[in-house]
């Protein structure tokens, strides 16, 4: 069997900050086409009861969730959310720090390279967490899944036209989550230089629970 591209749902809770907001906007932009967006907000809390959450993967045929939601206790919160079989099978909850926040239109406004959303991107992980920390492997793992697009046997160079890069920050621990359109530019060799130009979101993640 060949699996195909993973269908993630995007939530609300009942209450919500703009950076959320924005976030789960830039988020969704770039999962692309397999995404969809309820405008309603759900009462649920996610690591309390997964009732509703499950019958929503179950009735869209969904792999994917993130849900957003923002308290004093928890504030610019995200939980991402893996399904099998439409039950449950990974969450992880992440705040957004504010201070170092900034969305795709922001970083977008001088933007000369072009980079097609909801394509194929690369991805690099730095830091030996992703390999070996229970709650950095699962992050690598949601964002690969969430990110990596159809499976195929061949690869055009000009698709890769983005670049999601993830690193640990030493002093906190927090995830360093950043998106790159990637310029090739002519050079005196066949291969051609390339250039990475930031075109958001910048998010740096704060890691909070996992289930």
């Amino acid at each position: 069997l060949i699996e195909n591209e993973k269908l993630c749902l995007f939530l609300t809770g009942p209450s919500i900050s703009e950076i959320i907001t924005i976030a789960l906007t830039d988020l969704r932009k770039l999962k692309g086409i397999q995404s969809k967006k309820y405008k309603r907000r759900n009462l649920t809390r996610p690591f309390e009861d997964i009732t509703s959450l499950e019958f929503f993967s179950d009735k869209n045929d969904a792999s994917l969730a993130i849900y957003g939601s923002h308290n004093k206790k928890r504030k610019h919160n995200l939980v991402l959310m893996r399904f099998f079989n439409y039950q449950i099978l990974d969450m992880l909850e992440l705040g957004i720090d504010y201070n170092t926040f900034i969305n795709i239109n922001a970083l977008s406004a001088n933007r000369k390279a072009i980079a097609r959303f909801g394509g194929k991107p690369m991805f690099i992980f730095q830091g030996d967490k992703f390999d070996i920390d229970e709650k950095y492997i699962l992050f690598k793992s949601l964002i690969l899944d969430l990110y990596h697009g159809e499976n195929t046997n061949y690869i055009n160079l000009a698709g890769l036209d983005r670049v999601i890069m993830c690193s640990i920050i030493p002093t906190n621990g927090n995830i360093s989550f950043r998106h790159y359109a990637v310029k090739m530019k002519r050079s005196d060799t066949r291969f051609p230089n390339v250039e990475l130009d930031e075109i958001g979101p910048r998010i740096d993640f704060i890691v909070r629970r996992i289930s």
